[in-house]
């Protein structure tokens, strides 16, 4: 097993996929590091390559927070490679 997919790292890009995948609409960096139950900066780390990949969305704001991008043009070939991209197995 490659260690980097038991990583802290992957793990909570993986639970902030499915965090926001359940809830279905906007979650602010606070709700989901204490969903998560991790530090909200650390959080934000996590996320800022999944808004780079175009896989969140982030809205600004007093309601702002992040979503999901609408996962119906994605397929999972490439679900996985931006994951993967985000952890540098795939240049």
């Amino acid at each position: 097993m490659n260690p980097r997919l038991g990583s802290l790292r992957y793990r909570t890009t993986q639970s902030v996929i499915l965090l926001l995948g359940e809830h279905g609409g906007i979650l602010n960096s606070a709700q989901m590091a204490r969903e998560i139950r991790i530090h909200a900066v650390y959080l934000r780390k996590i996320i800022s390559p999944l808004l780079v990949s175009g896989l969140v969305e982030a809205k600004e704001g007093r309601d702002g927070g992040y979503k999901l991008a609408c996962l119906r043009k994605y397929k999972v070939a490439d679900l996985i490679v931006v994951v993967m991209k985000v952890f540098r197995f795939v240049y």
